[in-house]
Formats: structure tokens, C-alpha cells, sequence
């Protein structure tokens, strides 16, 4: 602390020196404000861009999930419809067919 305020002492003069009007001290915190604002601005793009990824991969995990669903749910009625012993209508790709254009 005590080199911090040797620093914002130095900065005062300096300030008094160049004419500035606002002093070295209010310079400096002015400065480690802004900072301090840059680092948090940084770090919310980061976390922004960490779940704009995640969206991504869950919507495409989303996709593959559905599909996957589709498949079964096309199944389960092929199945269905061989164990009631009825003819099964159409072959098993074009019941999945069926399912994916819903």
C-alpha cells in the first residue's frame, strides 16, 4: 500500500506539472477503473461465446436425439404391426420417411 501511495503521490506531481486537471491520483484510478472494466467486458464475451458453443452442440444433440427417435418410434410400428400379424404397410424406411416429414 505504501507503494501505492508513492505512486499516486508521483502521479499528482505529474499531473500538477503537465497542467492536467485532473490529478495523477484520479488519472490512475480513473485508469484501474477502466481496467478493471475491460477485464470484466472480456470476460462476458468469453462466457458468451463458451455458451453460444454449448448452444450449438445441445441443438445438434437435439437433432441427432429426435431422429433417433424416429427410428424407434418407425420400428416399434413395424414391429407392432408383425406381432398383430398384419401385414406390415410399406417397408420400414418409408414408415421412417413417414415420421421424419412431421
Amino acid at each position: 500500500q505504501d507503494e501505492l501511495s508513492l505512486t499516486l503521490a508521483k502521479d499528482d506531481e505529474l499531473g500538477s506539472l503537465n497542467g492536467n486537471t485532473c490529478t495523477g491520483s484520479n488519472a490512475l484510478l480513473h485508469q484501474m477503473e477502466v481496467e478493471g472494466l475491460r477485464s470484466k467486458l472480456t470476460h462476458a464475451e468469453e462466457a458468451q461465446a463458451a455458451a453460444e458453443g454449448d448452444l450449438d452442440a445441445l441443438q445438434e444433440h437435439s437433432q441427432a436425439v429426435l431422429e433417433d427417435c424416429r427410428v424407434l418410434q418407425a420400428k416399434l410400428l413395424h414391429l407392432e404391426a408383425q406381432q398383430a400379424g398384419h401385414p406390415a404397410k410399406g417397408d420400414f424406411q418409408e414408415q421412417q420417411a413417414q415420421l421424419e416429414s412431421k
